[in-house]
This record gives structure tokens, C-alpha cells and sequence, in this order.
């Protein structure tokens, strides 16, 4: 009891620890409307969704790719940025992703779609694309010298900065090792020579 005569307050207790509550199970993500609306014209396709930043991405098998790349182009995506390709020992796989976009259709200009496909590592081919977009051409050569993929059906596949020796290592593959710079620089140098035509 206080000095005043009141009873003195009860000292509070620590409110009762709650069980946690169970989580929901995350939930895959979902594409956004563009994609959806582009996927429209590939559904027969079936192509699968895979989250990207920066870029909507579509991906389909090999044997699919020229007959996406058609479709995209007549919607309009008239040209290839970029082609590039991801390296994945474990899965014995490479990921082969066109970059593309519309140089003359304004709406189209705000994206830029992946068409991607995944290709054995051990033997990489894909169809070239050389002959829906001529612009694929340079960028299927350098992904070709770096990754040792082969795109059947281009008018010149050979490597495009690198001599044939070192383009032979594959350079880009994720189990390349650096080796010491090379004294032999006259046998590198007949090498690459031996492969122009200019």
C-alpha cells in the first residue's frame, strides 16, 4: 500500500508470447500485362515465364525458336539488340537469350523481349536466327567463339575477335581457366590471319 493509503499498482506482466503464425507458401511470380499480352501470339508455344529485370523474357525449346522469332518480328520487334548466353556446368546447360526490340514501331520501343532457349552443354546448337533478323548475325559469331555454340544455318559462322586458338577454349564457359599469356604469338597471329577474307 502507497504512503496515501491507495493500493499500490500491480505490477504489469509481459503480455503472453503468441505462437508465430504459419507463413503461406511463397508464390511464384507472375508476370506482368505486357507479357502476357505478347505471350497472346506464342500460347501455342507454350512458352515459359522466367522473372527478369529490366526485360520480359520468353523461353522456348530449340526446335521453337525460329518459328518465335517469325511471330515476334510480325508484331513488330524489328531488329536483335544483343545476343548472349549463360553458362550452367551443373545442369550441363546453356541458356542462349536474344535480345530484341523495334527501332521503328514506337509503342514497342518501351520493351525489350528475351527470346531465349537452353541448349545441351555438351553439344550447344541452335538454329540461327540470321534469317529473321539479319542483326543477329555479328552477335550469334561472338556468343559462337566465347561459348563454342553452334548456330546452324548461318552464312558465316567462324569467330569474329578472337583468334581460332583462343576461341577454340571457349573463354566464356564458367570452367575456363586463364592460362599464361603465350610467347607463340606469331603462330596465334597466322592463326587468326588464316581465317579473314578482307
Amino acid at each position: 500500500m502507497s504512503s496515501s493509503g491507495a493500493p499500490a499498482p500491480r505490477p504489469q506482466q509481459p503480455p503472453a508470447s503468441q505462437p508465430p503464425k504459419p507463413q503461406a507458401p511463397p508464390q511464384p511470380p507472375q508476370p506482368p500485362e505486357a507479357w502476357k499480352a505478347f505471350a497472346e501470339k506464342l500460347k501455342d508455344l507454350n512458352p515459359a515465364y522466367e522473372p527478369a529485370r529490366g526485360y520480359l523474357e520468353f523461353v522456348v525449346r530449340p526446335d521453337q525458336l525460329v518459328e518465335a522469332a517469325k511471330r515476334l518480328k510480325e508484331m513488330g520487334f524489328d531488329h536483335v539488340m544483343s545476343v548472349g548466353a549463360v553458362d550452367y556446368p551443373a545442369k550441363k546447360q546453356i541458356k542462349v537469350m536474344y535480345h530484341v526490340t523495334s527501332y521503328l514501331n514506337e509503342e514497342l520501343s518501351k520493351y525489350v523481349v528475351s527470346l531465349s532457349t537452353y541448349v545441351d552443354r555438351d553439344n550447344p546448337r541452335a538454329p540461327s536466327l540470321t534469317s529473321v533478323w539479319l542483326s543477329a548475325e555479328f552477335h550469334e559469331r561472338e556468343e559462337y567463339e566465347m561459348f563454342g555454340i553452334i548456330f546452324e544455318g548461318h552464312p558465316d559462322l567462324r569467330p569474329l575477335l578472337l583468334t581460332p586458338v583462343v576461341a577454340a577454349l571457349r573463354p566464356l564457359r564458367k570452367d575456363f581457366v586463364v592460362p599464361e599469356e603465350s610467347d607463340d604469338i606469331e603462330v596465334d597471329s597466322e592463326a587468326f590471319s588464316a581465317t579473314k577474307w578482307w
